[in-house]
């Protein structure tokens, strides 16, 4: 092989390595977890609520759909969801753990 596809393959390999990690429920544990993170995408959603009102919000990669709950609540017409991990299990755990808000 020539170096520059050796270099397309460990990229292409790295970015999958990536996405697989989302596959790991305690990656979406860590994020719902961090306050700050979870606060901030909280708060700018809704002192920006206009721009959802009444709009249809697509939440490409969605994970454990917080951002679309957020948008709901922020008035938004529909949310289309849109994620490639394993919903089932990030649902059990919003439903099983209080959530920050």
């Amino acid at each position: 092989m020539m170096q520059a596809e050796l270099s397309s393959a460990a990229a292409a390999d790295e970015t999958q390595t990536y996405f697989d990690s989302y596959d790991d429920i305690n990656v979406h544990k860590i994020m719902l977890k961090d306050t700050n993170r979870m606060l901030a995408y909280k708060r700018f959603i809704e002192e920006n609520s206009e721009v959802f009102a009444n709009k249809v919000v697509v939440d490409v990669g969605a994970g454990t759909g917080i951002m679309s709950l957020l948008a709901a609540r922020s008035g938004a017409k529909h949310v289309r969801i849109f994620t490639f991990v394993y919903c089932s299990s990030i649902m059990a755990i919003l439903h099983s753990q209080t959530l920050l808000f």
